[in-house]
């Protein structure tokens, strides 16, 4: 087990973001440095890298141990230089690329042609964890006290910046208007520190729309399925 390091933000001034760059690098070299440790100790056959910070980290480690490496890509990088170092970096070190979607493997591909390394592999989903609907459906109500006559309207994602959240509470801000019984279910928590101000937003919107007692936020650890 390596721990990773959680990269400073830098979407400051552009003093902090200095900072900010030379301590992301800190923490790059030191995460490099453990993972060089592990794979010397180790000696694996393959490397899978499944976030953006490993990716970074072992692909310098992969190429020193002549390992092969494998990405597998989530996000989505921003338009402008940070997509043309990330698609630069994925012409040059992972062997294999994993993406979740075409939108994903556009962004991934840049503007050039179809990468061959690059190959499209959609999340899965257990289907049989859902294999009874209508006791899934009895159950949340059961769990946060809905009644039978109220609509459950869901929505389940990360708490952070450009998931939708804002779309989604502000959506149900006029489908309550004209359904008033309606219960929207914001599942999720977050997952960097930073983005708990982010998850307080969200919480002074839901008042500031006086929907508040028509959102019930609920983290995954929260949310009880029905057990076979």
């Amino acid at each position: 087990v390596c721990p990773m390091p959680e990269f400073a933000s830098l979407r400051r001034s552009f003093f902090h973001s200095l900072i900010a760059v030379w301590w992301n690098m800190l923490l790059l070299t030191r995460t490099a440095f453990r993972l060089l440790l592990i794979i010397h100790g180790e000696n694996p056959d393959i490397i899978y890298a499944n976030s953006l910070l490993v990716q970074l980290a072992s692909s310098f480690v992969a190429k020193l141990f002549k390992k092969p490496l494998v990405w597998h890509v989530h996000n989505i990088q921003p338009a402008g230089f940070r997509q043309r170092m990330f698609n630069m970096m994925v012409r040059l070190f992972p062997d294999k690329v994993i993406v979740v979607s075409k939108a994903v493997r556009d962004n991934v591909e840049g503007s050039r042609q179809s990468l061959s390394k690059v190959h499209l592999v959609y999340n899965s989903i257990d289907t049989e964890a859902f294999a009874s609907p209508q006791e899934l459906y009895n159950n949340i109500r059961s769990e946060f006290n809905i009644p039978n006559e109220y609509k459950i309207i869901t929505m389940v994602s990360a708490l952070r910046p450009g998931k939708g959240h804002v779309d989604f509470l502000k959506a149900a801000h006029l489908v309550i208007k004209q359904f008033p019984k309606c219960k929207f279910l914001v599942v999720g928590d977050v997952i960097l520190k930073r983005e708990q101000k982010y998850k307080h937003d969200l919480i002074g919107l839901a008042a500031k729309l006086s929907i508040k007692e028509h959102v019930i936020s609920v983290s995954y650890t929260h949310l009880t399925l029905p057990t076979n």
